[in-house]
């Protein structure tokens, strides 16, 4: 089974397309919670590659728990949450370590506030992106 997804054009497609949802969230996250002439556009590149690399690795990892596994909506929408934050953490993290003179990550100078902003907000884009594309029969109603 997993050889068999790990061959699969329709999986590549799919995690390609996630890779790159997580990129253009991320960027996006980063232009919103930015004054857009004060964007450090490498930061914002770095973040995009990041981000894209991180999820290609998330998906290759998730592969053997997704071995003929069908799992309720809502438990996949909260596993894309923890995912798409911990994956958008992680980039930050990388993107700024990368970026520093030393190549070090400081947790006392990082700027944690616009980070979990934009993360926060990176969340928010891939929620709406699954409740725009989930099935009908997944959506609850609201009343």
């Amino acid at each position: 089974m997993l050889k068999e997804k790990l061959t699969s054009t329709t999986w590549w497609k799919a995690a390609a397309e996630r890779a790159l949802s997580q990129a253009a969230q991320s960027v996006l996250a980063v232009i919103i919670v930015t004054s857009f002439d004060a964007i450090n556009w490498a930061l914002a590149a770095g973040v995009a590659i990041g981000g894209a690399i991180w999820s290609l690795v998330v998906s290759l990892a998730s592969l053997p728990e997704t071995a003929g596994t069908n799992v309720p909506y809502w438990q996949a929408m909260a596993w894309r949450i923890v995912r798409t934050f911990a994956i958008a953490l992680a980039t930050a993290i990388s993107a700024v370590a990368a970026a520093a003179a030393d190549g070090v990550f400081n947790a006392l100078t990082f700027d944690w506030a616009n980070t979990l902003s934009a993360i926060g907000l990176t969340v928010f884009l891939a929620v709406v992106k699954s409740l725009v594309a989930a099935p009908a029969e997944s959506k609850i109603p609201i009343e």
